[in-house]
């Protein structure tokens, strides 16, 4: 019996690598997705991220971000999912109050991040695949 979801992934990755995770406008399969994982949680070390900090991600629903949460999680890093249709300044109470590190924005939403005028906060974007 599996523990965690990561226990999951791993088993599967292991035993059906191919067979496929995501499906969408590319499809992922578990092999892909474990490595894709372990690489957006190695990133997140690289940017001194600790477990039990709080990262946002602001973004349309796609592989990367899946990617960027489980990668996270693997790590004990508390994604802070942001819904695009909110104001400005309920993005921003909501980063503020959570204390996020870093914020993950797509490129769609460049706009908004400029509008939340955090200056202390560090902004990367995220792509899809």
């Amino acid at each position: 019996m599996f523990r965690t979801i990561y226990d999951n992934l791993q088993y599967r990755a292991e035993f059906s690598p191919h067979r496929s995770a995501i499906i969408g406008e590319v499809d992922i399969g578990y092999g892909e997705l474990w490595d894709r994982i372990r690489l957006r949680a190695a990133y997140l070390t690289s940017l001194g991220l600790k477990k039990g900090q709080r990262i946002g991600v602001l973004d349309f629903n796609h592989g990367s971000v899946i990617e960027l949460i489980l990668g996270a999680g693997l790590l004990g890093i508390v994604p802070v999912l942001l819904n695009w249709r909110l104001a400005p300044t309920e993005c921003r109470y909501i980063l503020e109050d959570s204390d996020c590190s870093v914020l993950f924005a797509g490129n769609d939403f460049a706009a908004l991040v400029n509008q939340l005028e955090l200056d202390e906060l560090q902004t990367t974007t995220i792509g899809p695949e």
